[in-house]
């Protein structure tokens, strides 16, 4: 299952490959240009997409909100989760619309918050 971006919705395929549940899954979207860059294009308001958990092993499609975006848009996801553990996690790649799919994935812990 590929990412598809259609009239403001943007589906996003995630599958967890962790060793426990991932859990309070939150999955955001920036606009590239054609070049791959963060667009300077004026862009809609933006509803991150949500998932109470992911099971190991387990996939899900989460649904963004992306106001204005059409069929063709390369974007960067962010997809933010927790452990059982309880400490966060942040799984970034750019997607590439041009050729269909994500480069440049990375997965870095996030800084426990104050």
């Amino acid at each position: 299952m590929g990412s598809k971006v259609r009239d403001g919705l943007v589906l996003i395929p995630v599958q967890n490959i962790g060793v426990g549940p991932a859990l309070h899954v939150e999955a955001s979207v920036k606009l590239l240009d054609a070049e791959g860059k963060p667009s300077i294009a004026p862009v809609g308001p933006q509803t991150p997409g949500t998932a109470t958990g992911i099971g190991k092993d387990q996939s899900t499609a989460i649904e963004i909100r992306a106001h204005g975006w059409t069929e063709g848009a390369s974007f960067e996801l962010t997809v933010t989760y927790r452990d059982v553990a309880g400490k966060g996690w942040a799984t970034v790649g750019r997607y590439l619309a041009d050729h269909v799919r994500y480069e440049g994935v990375t997965i870095e812990a996030m800084p426990i918050a104050a």
